[in-house]
Order: C-alpha cells, then structure tokens, then sequence
C-alpha cells in the first residue's frame, strides 16, 4: 500500500500512514490533532488500539490515543489523536495493539 510503513518494527503486520490535514477533522479543536490510517494485515476482531507520544522539541511530554472496535483483515481504520500537551510539536507511535 503506498505510502505505508510498519508501525512498529516489532510487529511487520500492521501498518500505518499519518494523513494529510486535509484528510480528517479534528475531534475537539483544542491543541490540534493528527490523523492516521491503520491497517493490520490480519485484522483486530474485538478492538484496535495506538497510543502515540506527545513530543516538545524531542522531550516526551505526554500521550495521546485512539481506538476502534473490530477491525477486518487489510481494512484501514481512521484514528484521530487530539493534542492534550500544550508545547507538543510532534507525535511518535508508542503503542500499537491489535485485540
């Protein structure tokens, strides 16, 4: 899929791709959020969860995540990541878990 890459290098099967903002809307208009697909190769039958690291200039500063219920086999799932830490300049994939 173009434009995707593993979301962890721990777990190949499951890949994702931060969206452009003008792809999605922002939940709550708060510190601003970022987007994302989410397509686990195998699929989450109960739940997808990504938990995403609030960054200030390198320094993790808090977290940020999203979930979803089940999720098909090679389907993409949109995650939206509201911004809670004010400073956050940039977000890093902590956490990708697949239930």
């Amino acid at each position: 899929m173009a434009g995707f890459t593993p979301c962890q290098s721990s777990d190949p099967t499951i890949l994702c791709k931060f969206l452009k903002p003008s792809q999605f809307t922002c939940d709550y208009q708060l510190l601003g959020c970022y987007g994302m697909y989410v397509v686990p190769e195998y699929g989450c039958p109960t739940s997808l969860y990504v938990e995403l690291d609030e960054l200030s200039n390198g320094v993790v500063i808090g977290y940020t995540n999203d979930a979803v219920g089940g999720v098909q086999a090679g389907e993409a799932a949109r995650m939206i990541f509201d911004i809670i830490d004010n400073g956050t300049n940039s977000v890093r994939i902590n956490q990708v878990s697949c239930y």
